[in-house]
């Protein structure tokens, strides 16, 4: 892992207070029911979470395996797990690294979970074989991706694009590249689990306002450095331009989300 600059390091502190107070309650905490509902994650379990951001699955999966200690998270991102061990049970256990290169011993856990990582991971076959690496005999994988992009996600990456660049439309639309059911369960295959199922389904989301909206998900996403090259008149012509966007939208105070819930286990 890279060592940060100070001011970088309060930057990205800053934006995973920000994320955990305000994306997790309205997003995040309804995804990882839907994650957790498909997994079923059993008392006395020995769970990892990947790409576990602030925790909000990790810390939801430990009230169901009753032992907070049998719980592990693990993110890339030192800042987003500072926060998460501060909205844990004393207990939980925090892990810096990534998927491609899990730092835990083999045949670790009973059950990992993954919600809206598996489409980032720079190697996707390679952090699947790692899954399946620290999964022990009948261990159980589940993972959760979004998919396809939403009108109301689509009107912030065009206007992310037309106004900051592709690279900023880009980062919305990968959220949602992982939506069909065959690819994930392929994905699933190609590392070797078993018993391969899929999942399609649809979550509703209560928004803000869409100004608001954009503010909090731009300040709380790696998109914040992106757009931080616009000066205030341009700013204020990107948020302008995302609202109008949002107008031709039935209700842009809601969220309707697809999206594919993929389980395997490791024979």
């Amino acid at each position: 892992m890279n060592t940060l600059l100070p001011a970088e390091r309060d930057r990205l502190l800053r934006a995973a207070e920000l994320y955990e107070r305000e994306y997790v309650p309205t997003v995040g905490r309804p995804m990882a029911y839907c994650l957790l509902s498909a997994a079923q994650p059993r008392s006395h379990e020995q769970v990892l979470d990947v790409a576990c951001g602030t925790g909000i699955v990790a810390r939801t999966a430990a009230e169901a395996v009753v032992d907070v200690g049998n719980v592990t998270g693990l993110d890339p991102s030192e800042p987003m797990l500072e926060v998460a061990a501060t909205k844990a049970p004393s207990g939980m256990n925090w892990v810096l690294g990534t998927a491609e290169d899990i730092p835990l011993a083999d045949d670790s856990f009973t059950l990992v979970l993954c919600l809206q990582g598996l489409q980032y991971f720079a190697d996707r076959h390679r952090a699947l074989a790692e899954i399946r690496r620290v999964l022990g005999p009948g261990g159980r994988f589940a993972t959760l991706t979004p998919g396809p992009t939403p009108p109301f996600m689509k009107a912030m990456a065009e206007a992310l694009g037309a106004h900051v660049g592709p690279h900023a439309e880009r980062f919305v639309e990968r959220i949602f590249e992982l939506g069909q059911p065959d690819e994930v369960a392929a994905l699933l295959r190609e590392a070797d689990f078993h018993d391969v199922r899929t999942e399609a389904a649809t979550v509703t989301i209560t928004l803000p306002p869409p100004r608001d909206t954009f503010d909090m998900y731009i300040a709380a996403t790696p998109l914040a450095p992106m757009v931080a090259v616009l000066d205030e008149p341009q700013l204020q012509r990107l948020r302008d331009d995302f609202v109008e966007r949002c107008a031709a939208l039935d209700d842009p105070t809601v969220l309707l989300i697809d999206y594919v819930v993929a389980l395997g286990s490791k024979p």
